[in-house]
């Protein structure tokens, strides 16, 4: 992966490496995050297929099968035994899943900013050691209010890197993985099935949309003349 940074972003994530035991705490929060994702995904499942489904009998709640072994998870095996009704598993699997979620994204995305902005705020003081070392006659040629605004204007998009768009990053791209990873495993054929035929389907709506179009520029030409 380092091969595809420009040098300068790899310049950029080396102020980093100071507060990389919080910023990997933050990557792995969020990467908790883009999981309860799936799992919110996969409880919508459950809801579908057995609680609301008046048809299926019994009391168990199936959440995944093993691939090593083909042993079947159940959601009852994580309550106690006074606790094993449908609507109270469900039920109380939403809200740990929820609550666990949001303070994970919380603290992960507090953690990663954090790591960010203080990344930054040491590359402005070395920024600003460095100008106030200049001589007198670097100050003549460049005047006082340009290097400021340059200064200011470029930090800022180096803070705007290293914080809110590297903890987007690392949160879309977990979200993206778990969420491919659990369509393959409910339904892996119509998953490839999707991928194939809508990005046809698409096209065909596109192209049919560009000649709509096309037909009604050019009625609106003969009405006009």
């Amino acid at each position: 992966m380092a091969s595809f940074l420009s040098p300068q972003l790899k310049r950029l994530l080396g102020y980093l490496r100071p507060y990389a035991l919080r910023f990997g705490l933050g990557v792995i929060l969020v990467a908790f995050v883009a999981m309860a994702e799936g799992a919110v995904a996969l409880m919508i499942k459950l809801a579908v297929d057995f609680v609301l489904n008046p048809a299926v009998s019994g009391a168990r709640l199936p959440i995944g099968t093993l691939p090593w072994n083909g042993r079947v998870l159940y959601l009852n095996d994580y309550f106690p035994a006074r606790v094993q009704y449908v609507w109270s598993v469900f039920a109380l699997s939403l809200i740990i899943l929820f609550f666990a979620k949001s303070l994970a994204e919380y603290f992960g995305t507090t953690s990663i900013q954090y790591s960010g902005l203080a990344a930054v705020t040491d590359l402005r003081n070395q920024v600003y050691a460095r100008i106030i070392r200049q001589p007198i006659g670097f100050f003549q040629h460049n005047p006082t209010g340009r290097l400021i605004s340059t200064t200011i204007n470029d930090v800022e998009r180096a803070r705007f890197a290293l914080s809110e768009w590297l903890a987007d990053l690392f949160q879309k791209s977990f979200t993206l993985i778990v969420f491919l990873a659990v369509l393959l495993g409910i339904n892996w054929k119509m998953a490839l099935g999707c991928a194939v035929l809508l990005p046809l389907s698409r096209g065909r709506s596109t192209n049919s949309a560009a000649r709509f179009a096309g037909r009604r520029r050019t009625a609106r030409r003969a009405w006009a003349t």
